[in-house]
């Protein structure tokens, strides 16, 4: 009997082939919103505490909150077109959303995360991380990216230049359809005044 009883809730989770994980510090309330299309699974991360969100096709954001005892959670997030992602002030110290490459919009700011692996989301276009203690941001692959928040972290002078390196420049064309250019914000880094900002400027991100 538990084992059917197992099998019924945890079957969906096994079906489902994207998942993004975290690992947070926080005991008092764990708030999560995500966006997308189709289903959602939100295991909390401790015994059979599921919850099934039926997300908007329109990717409104629906939010799930939860309570913990014990000191460390690792929460886990299953499904195959989450978009949206906000896992603001958490107290994460680890975010793994490699195994979906759906997501577009990630606001994960305010937490302790040291690495931040986006190698894996090319179609990332907002990413707002700012308030952790990352020391380097590679996003080489996610060049569809036009919204960067990476205010507050441990960038150096250098780190910050590689980001900059590996941001994908603006074409023309796109600057002409668009009444914007893209945005990144890196105050309050350990770089940020002796970075070289030429490097966007020829790239044609505006930044703050």
């Amino acid at each position: 009997m538990l084992i059917l009883v197992f099998l019924i809730l945890f079957a969906p989770l096994a079906s489902a082939q994207h998942v993004m994980t975290m690992t947070t510090h926080k005991t008092d309330r764990v708030n999560i919103s995500i966006g997308g299309r189709g289903v959602a699974y939100i295991h909390w991360g401790y015994g059979s505490a599921i919850d099934t969100v039926a997300l908007p096709a329109r990717a409104a954001l629906i939010q799930r909150s939860s309570r913990f005892d014990e000191h460390v959670r690792n929460i886990s997030i299953y499904g195959d077109t989450i978009t949206k992602l906000r896992v603001v002030a958490n107290n994460l110290t680890a975010l793994d959303v490699s195994r979906n490459p759906a997501l577009e919009n990630l606001y994960c700011s305010n937490n302790q995360l040291t690495v931040l692996d986006l190698s894996q989301n090319k179609a990332l276009k907002i990413l707002w991380c700012r308030d952790n203690h990352l020391t380097a941001l590679d996003l080489r692959v996610n060049t569809e990216l036009w919204d960067l928040d990476c205010v507050d972290n441990h960038l150096s002078a250098a780190a910050l230049n590689a980001m900059f390196t590996t941001l994908a420049p603006v074409s023309r064309w796109t600057l002409r359809l668009s009444t914007q250019k893209p945005r990144l914000s890196f105050s309050g880094n350990p770089g940020a005044a002796d970075c070289d900002t030429n490097i966007l400027y020829k790239k044609g991100w505006r930044y703050e």
